[in-house]
């Protein structure tokens, strides 16, 4: 009997720290956080939007598009827009990560204006 209870106590010992995982700094109520992995082995907590609407969608690949990274105008968050969302996120240094980040809206809207801007002055 003492063994079985010897062996509980060091299962449940090793299970609460097998858990642990370091959370994502100030995490805000209703925001969504995932832990990502890329390529040069970097881990870190990413805040991500969730179940983007289709009209927030379409205007994400609207602005890809104007930007340079071709994309089919569905409204539907598919394999061709992650695939562009990750180029753009690769080369902006935001991680090689297939998302939608919150840093990639924001940097997306910015470039675009920027772009739209610049053109129109070009005019």
């Amino acid at each position: 009997m003492k063994y079985y209870l010897l062996l509980f106590v060091f299962l449940v010992s090793f299970c609460s720290n097998a858990q642990e995982i370091n959370l994502p700094k100030n995490p805000k109520q209703g925001e969504k956080y995932m832990y990502c992995y890329s390529a040069d082995s970097n881990e870190k907590w990413v805040k991500v939007l969730s179940n983007p609407s289709k009209k927030t969608t379409e205007k994400n690949q609207s602005q890809l598009n104007y930007l340079g990274y071709v994309v089919v105008e569905t409204g539907v968050f598919d394999f061709q827009t992650k695939n562009q969302l990750k180029k753009f996120n690769t080369e902006n240094n935001l991680g090689d990560y297939a998302l939608l980040l919150a840093a990639t809206e924001t940097l997306l809207k910015n470039r675009f204006k920027e772009k739209r801007k610049s053109d129109k002055n070009k005019s």
